[in-house]
């Protein structure tokens, strides 16, 4: 019995994490069981096991989405709901809405086009290339309408070549074939030029040329006298400059001089032969220091069709 209490008094000893009271009670040859004490990991090991699930969850939730985001933008951009179904243009006298469409776009009347594929910047662009356009505004009207404002050039004179007749603006630039009723027009200048000289759509007069023919055409519209309303046409020459002709067959070679310094010569002359027609003042013997020269008279105005 003494030796059974010893051992039972040095097993209690040993176990420093059982109470004192709870010593005696324990049976001889069985040890209380003890807790296991949690270990802590390291705090760079902790912040990953914190963040590693949930960054892997919301790179699978991506790449999971992937296959419905394309078949979701593969539907938008081939329905019909957004397909473009009508032009609207505010502005326009001479283009037509498959001149501004193919102007804007490049595409043409059986090509259908997606709102969501169609850029406002790159058709204002576009638009602003085009030799007709001076300004031009487009706008998306969801979902499935286009909006275009256009600035046209506005006819200032008709430009007569050999073979073709074009209006030009007020900038110079030819930006599209004039009529047969708009070369008869009375209210533009009909500018000539030699038959070696051709130009296009888009081209720009040389402003040595269109500034000072219409200077000489806004000036004599406003004189009286024997140059009153008589000026028939503006002809310009690379050699002899700016020549006018008169309703009556008259001549009047400028060159590159202002009109302070001409009109008032050729006004002298004409009441000096008292306003004689057909008299060519190229052939004239006049004072030296007057700039007239001889030029050959510009072939006559090509009869064009008007555009529709």
């Amino acid at each position: 019995m003494a030796l059974g209490r010893w051992i039972q008094r040095m097993r209690g000893r040993g176990d420093g994490d059982v109470a004192p009271s709870t010593r005696s009670s324990v049976a001889v040859g069985r040890l209380p069981a003890r807790e296991p004490v949690p270990r802590r990991l390291p705090a760079r090991l902790r912040f990953y096991a914190r963040r590693v699930p949930v960054r892997l969850m919301t790179v699978l939730s991506i790449v999971g989405m992937l296959p419905l985001l394309y078949l979701l933008g593969d539907f938008v951009l081939r329905s019909d709901y957004f397909t473009v179904q009508e032009w609207q243009t505010f502005g326009t006298r001479r283009l037509g809405l498959t001149d501004i469409r193919t102007a804007a776009t490049g595409l043409t009347e059986q090509d259908e086009l997606n709102i969501w594929r169609f850029s406002v910047r790159t058709a204002e662009e576009r638009l602003a290339q085009h030799p007709g356009v001076f300004h031009a505004r487009v706008r998306k009207a969801w979902p499935n309408r286009i909006e275009v404002l256009v600035h046209e050039r506005e006819e200032r004179a008709v430009l007569v070549t050999a073979t073709a007749a074009f209006l030009v603006d007020v900038d110079g630039v030819v930006f599209a074939r004039a009529s047969g009723r708009e070369v008869l027009d009375e209210r533009l200048p009909l500018l000539t030029v030699p038959d070696s000289m051709s130009f296009d759509l888009g081209d720009r007069l040389a402003a040595e040329f269109f500034d000072l023919a219409m200077i000489y055409r806004d000036v004599l519209a406003t004189m009286d006298g024997p140059l009153a309303g008589k000026l028939s046409e503006l002809h310009w020459s690379p050699t002899s400059g700016l020549t006018l002709f008169m309703d009556d067959g008259t001549r009047l070679l400028c060159g590159t001089l202002p009109p302070a310094q001409t009109l008032p010569k050729f006004e002298a002359l004409m009441q000096k032969t008292r306003g004689r027609a057909m008299i060519d003042y190229a052939d004239l013997r006049v004072p030296t220091d007057l700039p007239w020269r001889a030029v050959e008279p510009p072939s006559p105005p090509p009869t064009v069709a008007r555009r529709r």
